[in-house]
């Protein structure tokens, strides 16, 4: 009962402390068997914990179910008839969720040991710096028992420990911006957390330095510094691997009171539910860490224990086999001689560096980006350009015709393979869309020709050019001269009174897009013009050709109809390099204006054009498009639909 007593009123009694220089001598200790470490019960069971914890965080993320990091929710809620309740999120353990699911729909198990990758390895490398830290600077004050570097170092032991570690921890963090995620922690717990390592070590130089094998050192004249590392240090190796185990634990119980206080990795993004008044805000971690499940589950705690019972149960059984294994060497160490100068040689560098270099790269490896680096770079062109060889293998692609429900029945085909569910009616990719469109005849022409009709330059439709059927725009075949029609004031001001003296007779117009009035062509149909190139953006959208009447509020195909063409600006440059123009002359006043108005003016060019576009009358047909989607969750959507469409034939 004392001995029970005693550890409850001071927990820390069971760290090593500095033994009387009998217990330094080898000969009071037996040899180290091998039954001794197996019969040592806290040895071997935090031993086996250590063994699992590395071998979690070396190949955890190959068993996980899910990727936390790239995969969101993959459950559809639903009303259970039986149990009369709701089915959502957080859903309970079962065959396809081991531990649950969390609130926001991640698998627990695989935010489990995904995060005990980014936990550990950052709990051992801050005890790594926090060991160094206090070592070095521990001897340091040791050595130079008295002196100002050991009053200053002391000094800054005691400003330090004025403010609880907790306290001083969460304070740093912030200081130094959580949102930066591991490397904040690692350095704010690494600053503040040395200094009961140094009061340890600095106690054992005070006792050491004092021992007749260090005066007989410095008889034969050996240098403070060789006495500190190859006399001093070798005796207290044994007192620093013990404390290298009770301070990972110390580290993993902080990193779990910061999380209750909802400090955690990377902190989390913040988002606002709601309105401004009645509006909540709540934090979504972008990192999978065992602080970081404590922080979000904590609050379900009496709902949902699970959620909360996974991470808790992680720290706990970690803390239990680090302190175990601590203790079990505290035993071998004092009842049998361990050598520990392994620890010295050179190649402990190397395990440090290694140490250091796997830090960084969980550091480096920590968020969803390197994840979708992954998914970005398993994109592979040439199975991209199959799918296009065999659709372009598909003749009579067009609306109404054989080869477009072949193309949707192969894009569906490949739906059901990647995993997306059915769009339409919960059992079929296909949706047959009712539409009224028209169909080509004969491919539309545009063509520079001569005086005698002859061809000196074609365009090419889709590429250079499309058509246009809305207003009077549809079918017809003209060679005329081109005319080009500017506007020198705001299109909205222009009534048809505005146009009068207006002559286009078999004229084909050239318009700029964004200077003349929209339903300027109607006007140059009453005026006499037999043809309209609408000169647009760079924009291959933009020159797409129309076969469906799909807006109710416009006018299509309006008797009589003459061919209206979009262009691009080059199509456009293309034309007026014929007569020794570009486009900049347009809007040049010049002597060469036939006709002017109030705010319009004519400018004929010396170019004629040959276009033809023959359509066939409208018609109801059925398109049919392949729907599929993938169920997901993201709170800043939660009540709204996110639609991505992509035309593999597009009508315009």
């Amino acid at each position: 009962m004392r001995k029970i007593t005693q550890f409850l009123l001071n927990p820390r009694s069971k760290l090593p402390i500095a033994p009387p220089e009998e217990e330094y001598r080898a000969s009071t200790r037996g040899q180290l068997q091998i039954k001794n470490v197996l019969t040592n019960f806290p040895l071997m069971f935090g031993g086996f914990i250590i063994l699992v914890l590395f071998i979690i965080v070396l190949f955890g993320p190959l068993f996980a179910p899910t990727n936390p990091y790239i995969t969101g929710q993959v459950f559809r809620p639903y009303y259970d008839v039986e149990k009369e309740e709701w089915v959502s999120h957080p859903l309970s353990p079962s065959r396809e969720h081991i531990l649950g699911t969390d609130q926001w729909g991640n698998d627990i198990l695989s935010s489990l040991l995904y995060g005990a990758r980014n936990t550990l390895v950052a709990c051992a490398f801050i005890t790594m710096v926090r060991l160094i830290l206090g070592v070095v600077l521990g001897a340091i004050a040791g050595w130079n028992e008295g002196l100002l570097s050991d009053k200053t170092i002391m000094g800054i032991i005691s400003a330090i420990s004025a403010v609880p570690l907790l306290i001083s921890s969460m304070i740093l963090v912030y200081a130094l911006d959580i949102r930066r995620g591991l490397p904040v922690f690692i350095a704010a717990l690494s600053v503040l957390g040395w200094t009961e390592i140094a009061q340890f070590i600095r106690s054992e130089f005070l006792v050491l330095r004092k021992m007749p094998f260090i005066e007989g050192a410095h008889a034969v004249g050996t240098k403070d510094f060789a006495i500190a590392v190859r006399h001093v240090l070798p005796n207290i190796l044994p007192q620093i691997l013990i404390l290298s185990f009770f301070e990972m634990g110390a580290v993993l119980m902080l990193l779990g009171e910061l999380s209750f206080l909802g400090v955690f990795i990377g902190g989390g993004s913040h988002i606002a539910l709601g309105d401004e008044i009645m509006g909540t805000t709540v934090t979504l971690a972008e990192v999978p860490e065992w602080g970081t499940m404590l922080a979000e589950g904590y609050r379900w705690l009496r709902a949902k224990p699970f959620i909360v019972a996974a991470p808790a149960v992680a720290f706990f059984i970690s803390v239990i086999g680090l302190n175990s294994f601590g203790e079990g060497l505290r035993r071998l160490t004092e009842t049998y001689h361990v050598n520990t100068n392994f620890l010295l040689r050179k190649r402990m560098i190397l395990v440090i560096a290694l140490l250091s270099f796997a830090t960084v790269f969980i550091i480096n490896n920590t968020g969803p980006t390197p994840w979708f680096d992954k998914v970005s770079s398993a994109f592979s062109g040439q199975s991209a350009f199959n799918h296009i060889e065999i659709l372009a293998e598909m003749e009579g692609r067009g609306v109404g015709q054989p080869g477009q429900e072949q193309a949707a029945d192969y894009i569906a085909d490949k739906f059901q393979t990647y995993g997306l569910l059915p769009g339409w009616k919960h059992s079929s990719y296909i949706y047959n869309l009712p539409s009224q469109i028209v169909q080509l005849r004969s491919q539309p022409v545009l063509e520079i020709v001569d005086k005698n009709i002859n061809v000196t330059k074609a365009f090419r439709h889709q590429f250079d050019f499309g058509f246009m059927i809305e207003g009077h725009g549809g079918s017809g075949d003209v060679t005329h001269p081109i005319t080009f029609v500017g506007f020198n004031t705001a299109a909205s001001s222009l009534t048809w009174e505005s146009y009068q003296g207006l002559d286009l007779h078999d004229q084909i117009l050239l318009l700029v897009e964004g200077n003349a009035p929209v339903d300027f062509p109607t006007e140059a149909l009453i005026r006499g013009a037999r043809g309209v190139l609408w000169i647009t953006d760079e924009n291959p959208r933009s020159i797409q050709s129309q076969i469906q009447l799909a807006d109710q509020d416009k006018y299509y195909l309006s008797n009589p109809t003459i061919p209206i063409l979009k262009i691009s600006p080059s199509t456009g440059q293309a034309i007026l390099n014929q007569a020794g123009m570009n486009l900049g002359d347009l809007f040049t006043e010049s002597e060469t204006w036939r006709q002017t108005g109030n705010g319009w003016y004519t400018l004929p060019i010396n170019v004629s054009i040959h276009m033809s576009v023959s359509l066939s009358d409208p018609y109801i047909a059925e398109i049919p498009c392949a729907i599929g989607y993938l169920q997901g969750s993201d709170i800043e959507i939660a009540n709204e639909l996110v639609v991505v469409a992509v035309n593999y034939d597009g009508l315009g």
